[in-house]
């Protein structure tokens, strides 16, 4: 075999590769087609399927992170309760009507129909927690168990009947001669304004 021979390029040569011995052909380095090729010869069917199929996973998941977000919100917003887990996480704008001397179910003077309102919302209920939800929340195991009959576990209750128990209790305070004879302001003086400084101290704290 000839031994090989070096030349020089010319710099206006548009050769782009090395010199062959003799008798060698020259072969391409690769046999993949061109850049973009692939997709250029795609035809128009293929580019509706992949458009569509882009389409609805998009859908998809734009609606399960529209589902999502609203809990994601709920948790995120809010102290680990043990309730959260049954509460609709949807939200959607309320406006409230606040004008003085504005008529509704829970105001005015006394009466048999503003009682039956807060009757169906003031009612604090217990129920029995676990443990494991006690440790979580902050809470002691020395803390008050149920007996077994009711359930057993640790007594606990929702904030918000709390809440609406004490907001009844002020306002039936207001009208002392209709409701001295009712539930809570039937002790002593002292004991009665012991219940409202409670009261007011609770619902400050919110």
């Amino acid at each position: 075999m000839a031994p090989s021979e070096y030349r020089k390029i010319s710099e206006a040569s548009e050769i782009d590769s090395l010199t062959l011995e003799e008798g060698e052909t020259e072969e391409p380095l690769s046999h993949a087609p061109p850049r973009g090729k692939l997709f250029r010869n795609l035809p128009g069917w293929a580019y509706a399927i992949l458009g569509l199929s882009l389409v609805i996973v998009g859908f998809a998941a734009g609606l399960f992170i529209d589902l999502d977000i609203d809990r994601k919100c709920l948790i995120r917003n809010s102290y680990y309760s043990p309730a959260l887990d049954q509460i609709d996480a949807g939200y959607e704008p309320v406006r409230f009507n606040s004008t003085v001397g504005n008529p509704t179910p829970f105001g005015g003077t006394p009466r048999p129909e503003v009682d039956n309102a807060w009757a169906a919302v003031d009612q604090v209920q217990v129920r029995g927690i676990s443990r494991e939800e006690l440790i979580r929340i902050g809470g002691s195991v020395d803390d008050v168990r149920l007996p077994e009959d009711l359930g057993g576990g640790y007594m606990a209750s929702d904030m918000y009947t709390h809440e609406l128990h004490c907001l009844n209790f002020l306002r039936k305070a207001t009208y002392p001669e209709y409701y001295n004879q009712s539930h809570g302001f039937t002790d002593l003086p002292h004991v009665v304004r012991l219940h409202l400084g409670e009261k007011v101290f609770f619902l400050s704290r919110l």
